[in-house]
């Protein structure tokens, strides 16, 4: 398999990926919340419950001046899956990129979020104009579940 199609196959298995975290959390996490999934790093997201046996996703959510945090099991395949994503896929994905990180855009969600709402999801360091184009996507794979 060609390096091109490795990647492409990489791409196929991300958005699978996303639709089953999607099922499995039974539509509680929408899209705006799965790009800003984090697998490392500060606020990360994902833990493993051993007596279940599978992964949580922590979520903070407000309602109506009340803020706390939200809890989503994911169902034991979904948590294999994510798992193996995390630990073999993505870090083969990440090699075969050999460090060039170009493509990662700094506006995760397009024109319809700005810089004051990018604050509230990611730390300071990550919208850094200083930062390099490459810097900023070497940062933001190695932190962020759904990117690229």
């Amino acid at each position: 398999m060609s390096l091109k199609g490795f990647n492409e196959m990489v791409d196929i298995l991300t958005v699978c990926l996303m639709w089953m975290i999607y099922i499995s959390s039974g539509g509680q996490i929408s899209l705006e919340r799965l790009q800003i999934l984090k697998y490392s790093g500060s606020n990360h997201n994902f833990y493993y419950d051993r007596s279940f046996k599978n992964i949580v996703v922590k979520l903070p959510f407000s309602m109506s001046r009340k803020e706390g945090v939200q809890y989503i099991h994911l169902d034991e395949k979904t948590s294999l899956f994510l798992f193996h994503y995390i630990y073999v896929i993505r870090p083969i994905y990440m090699l075969s990129l050999k460090g060039n990180y170009s493509f990662v855009k700094r506006n995760f969600f397009g024109s319809e979020y700005n810089d004051s709402q990018l604050e509230s999801y990611f730390p300071a360091d990550i919208i850094d104009p200083n930062l390099s184009i490459n810097e900023y996507g070497s940062f933001v794979f190695k932190t962020q579940l759904f990117v690229g």
